[in-house]
């Protein structure tokens, strides 16, 4: 993991994340080290889980207004 870009690192660990048997994911700034494109992706993932009944507590420090459409 040491060879993985920062970003890179912090999608590994939300991957990490959502593979545990688990239906409410607290999130600290997790777009703090992605790029935009990275944010979308994340963002996506978030709302498909969403869709299965996940639950989300997003810090909200880069991304107040997407994650307060993912959160409602």
């Amino acid at each position: 993991m040491k060879d993985l870009s920062t970003s890179d690192q912090q999608m590994v660990e939300i991957a990490k994340a959502i593979t545990r048997d688990v239906r409410v994911l607290i999130m600290d700034e997790p777009t703090a080290t992605l790029t935009e494109n990275e944010v979308k992706v994340l963002f996506a993932l978030i709302d498909r889980l969403r869709q299965r009944a996940w639950r989300f507590c997003i810090s909200p420090t880069n991304c107040v207004k997407l994650s307060r459409s993912l959160i409602a």
